[in-house]
């Protein structure tokens, strides 16, 4: 029997408890968020108990910015009105992936929000993808959970999704403020992760050299353009650690060696003490593309600008048109390149 045919229990429906997490320590402190946590501050001290909605790309620390604010919370430092309140987070997408149709989650939704507004103890709502409720069509409940309660909650969601809710959703945009968290610049990362970094080193007594940092910061932002910074910088940082043994420091060869393992991206690329071999990566290619010595320079052309790291992070490493008549080897070309950067030629 799954959640959406047993009788109501709110605690079937939350996410986390995050007064718990924030009691039991797994919220750790934010870093680098001076600005936003100030702006969320100024919405939720204004008049009217406005909400403050976050909203930008993953990854760039909308949720932290967020259990900053319960962490202050739970230890007295918060907005007057949350005082003693218990913080739980709620995901719309989790609550309709219970049901067939969305309109079958409506009756949950509502008790939900009765349930927040009637308890006896003030319960603050993170909800993470508020602008679902436009897609859900939940902005009726969404209104009534902003202008039913005795105080503000707390959000994030996509920026135009939010944007096109708050254009189409008459009141909302009196309770709903957004709030934009923007990427942070690679200067201001570095200084995100060696403050995470010493924090992280006098929790754990496992430090991250400032090599470490430089590379981590480095490798995904030349070659994870789809994620952002602070997190996948982070996440590479995280996984290098729990791999790594003992209690020694995570170095640049260890982050060197945990991204060449996620990625498959060759060492040689990317290690600055490995040198490029260039004949041999000619070698590699030539032998592979029979006839097509244009198209072989023009791969090792790529492979020696990426190794000098002189390539633009905001653009691909290469843009290949690859012209000719069936048959004369374009797939395969390509197939090649997929083999030798990700030593997999299905990976296209």
């Amino acid at each position: 029997m799954g959640k959406a045919d047993k009788p109501f229990r709110f605690e079937d429906w939350i996410d986390e408890d995050l007064s718990a997490a924030a009691a039991a320590g797994r919220l750790q402190p934010v870093f680098g968020m001076e600005e936003v946590r100030e702006r969320l501050n100024e919405v939720l001290l204004s008049e009217g108990m406005k909400t403050p909605v976050l909203v930008g790309p993953s990854g760039v620390g909308k949720t932290a910015a967020i259990h900053s604010v319960i962490l202050a919370s739970h230890q007295g430092r918060g907005p007057a009105a949350f005082a003693g309140a218990r913080f739980v987070q709620l995901s719309f997408r989790s609550i309709s992936s219970h049901f067939k149709e969305p309109s079958d989650g409506t009756d949950t939704v509502q008790a939900i929000v009765d349930h927040i507004l009637q308890s006896p103890t003030p319960i603050v709502p993170f909800i993470r993808d508020i602008h679902l409720a436009y897609s859900l069509d939940w902005e009726s409940l969404l209104r009534r959970l902003c202008s039913g309660g005795a105080r503000s909650f707390l959000a994030e969601g996509e920026t135009r999704a939010v944007q096109n809710m708050l254009d189409f959703t008459p009141d909302l945009p009196e309770w709903l403020v957004p709030v934009t968290v923007d990427e942070p610049t690679v200067p201001r990362t570095r200084e995100i992760l060696a403050l995470w970094s010493a924090d992280q080193a006098a929790r754990t007594s496992r430090p991250f050299t400032a090599a470490a940092q430089r590379t981590a910061i480095d490798l995904t932002g030349r070659f994870i353009g789809n994620l952002h910074f602070p997190r996948k910088a982070l996440d590479l940082l995280r996984q290098t650690r729990a791999l790594r043994q003992g209690d020694e420091p995570v170095t640049q060869r260890d982050v060197i060696a945990r991204f060449c393992e996620m990625t498959r991206v060759p060492a040689s690329l990317v290690d600055p003490e490995i040198e490029l071999d260039i004949a041999a990566i000619r070698g590699f290619v030539a032998d592979r593309l029979l006839g097509q010595d244009e198209a072989a320079d023009a791969v090792v052309r790529v492979v020696a600008l990426i190794k000098s790291n002189l390539a633009d992070t905001r653009r691909p490493f290469g843009v290949f048109l690859f012209v000719g008549p069936t048959g004369v080897g374009k797939t395969h070309t390509a197939q090649l390149l997929a083999e030798y950067f990700f030593g997999d030629r299905g990976r296209l």
